[in-house]
């Protein structure tokens, strides 16, 4: 199961732009891979929150569910 976490998250770094290297070292390392998994997701969120603060905050509408 591990292995297969560990080429999602290889795949995820292919397509963030992670060099060769530093992917074929991750699937040597397991533990490296959840913590390059996790620094993925960190820089994902902060990219994020960045955006989010460019846009001002829009009013909150209630909406009812029938």
């Amino acid at each position: 199961m591990l292995k297969e976490f560990g080429r999602r998250v290889i795949r995820c770094c292919e397509e963030a732009g992670v060099p060769r290297a530093t992917i074929d070292h991750l699937l040597r390392a397991d533990k490296e891979v959840l913590l390059a998994a996790r620094a993925t997701l960190d820089a994902g969120i902060q990219v994020i929150d960045e955006l989010l603060a460019r846009e001002p905050e829009k009013p909150i509408e209630k909406v009812e569910v029938q």
